[in-house]
């Protein structure tokens, strides 16, 4: 049921990606709710059980957003690489007090690592496909990517929050009302 639950999940994700923040907030301040899904699966139970959701994911993304198949997943794939192997080093999960700070920046790194790496992978698929024309749209820091990181961020507690209560099946007791008698 989890499994099913966590699908379903993913595609409300990808929609939302996709079609509703692209109607609301501008394309400069969309956050990258996927990138978020990927590293909060990663965070919360390790790079190889999930890695299967975290190539699904991403090639949904790619189909979604016509981009070229398997840069998205392959992108994905070597952050939360990076951080299984950081989380194995300093276990991030064990730090109670600093967990949502270190989960923050966290969040804020793989952001700027992904928008960094996915504008070389364009330039080199460009490249090479198309008779050795590079694009030059380099990602700025500017008021736009700040409000971007921050809200990646606030959809990254979110994210997580939904993770840990799917894989503990207890989704369902938060809408349940408590009745004491």
């Amino acid at each position: 049921m989890r499994s099913f639950n966590l699908f379903i999940f993913c595609l409300v994700l990808i929609l939302i990606q996709l079609s509703v923040l692209g109607s609301f907030v501008s394309p400069a301040r969309t956050p990258n709710l996927i990138l978020v899904l990927a590293v909060s699966l990663v965070v919360y139970q390790g790079f190889e059980k999930y890695l299967g959701w975290i190539i699904f994911s991403g090639f949904l993304l790619d189909i979604g957003a016509s981009w070229p198949l398997g840069s998205t997943s392959l992108l994905l794939i070597l952050i939360a690489l990076g951080i299984d192997r950081l989380n194995a080093v300093s276990n991030i999960k064990s730090r109670h007090l600093l967990f949502y700070l270190s989960l923050a920046v966290i969040f804020a790194l793989s952001l700027f690592i992904f928008d960094w790496a996915s504008v070389g992978l364009l330039n080199i698929e460009r490249y090479f496909l198309k008779n050795n024309q590079l694009i030059s749209f380099p990602v700025e820091i500017n008021f736009d990517y700040f409000l971007k990181s921050a809200y990646t961020i606030l959809g990254g507690f979110v994210i997580y929050f939904i993770i840990r209560k799917l894989e503990a099946n207890d989704f369902p007791k938060i809408f349940q009302q408590k009745t004491s008698g």
